[in-house]
């Protein structure tokens, strides 16, 4: 498999200046090719790798509420992943109206509260940042 794009390469430590070149990843690292397809998938740039004049205080909080959010976010995509599995698995010739319902709202709650993790990161993030460092990030953002 061979997975191309422009992605802030993050394995171990993140990057502290943006990684603007094509990315070319084998599969014979399975670890770095799953955050290769997460990076392509969610476009997921850290501000670490975004914003240049951090201190290394700010980089220390905004990685570890970015690694936080990335937890939070992974878990919500993987019960998601179940829901739409286990309501495709329902829409059978024996459709269970009653529990293909309780699947949708389940999965609407869980895009709810991912959207609500994304945002309340980012008002975290944007809390470390001073009046410049926030006026640059919306304007890349």
């Amino acid at each position: 498999m061979i997975l191309t794009g422009t992605v802030d390469a993050q394995i171990g430590k993140p990057l502290t200046q943006p990684l603007k070149q094509p990315v070319l990843i084998d599969d014979t690292h399975p670890q770095s090719q799953q955050q290769a397809i997460e990076n392509l998938m969610y476009h997921r740039t850290s501000v670490i790798t975004v914003l240049d004049d951090l201190s290394a205080k700010q980089k220390k909080k905004i990685g570890k509420i970015e690694a936080d959010r990335d937890k939070k976010l992974k878990q919500i995509d993987e019960q998601l992943a179940a829901k739409k599995e286990h309501l495709a698995a329902l829409q059978t010739p024996n459709d269970e109206t009653n529990q293909m319902d309780k699947t949708i709202r389940e999965i609407s709650k869980l895009a709810i509260k991912r959207q609500k993790t994304d945002m309340e990161s980012l008002k975290k993030i944007r809390s470390q940042l001073t009046p410049e460092q926030l006026a640059d990030f919306e304007m890349i953002r």
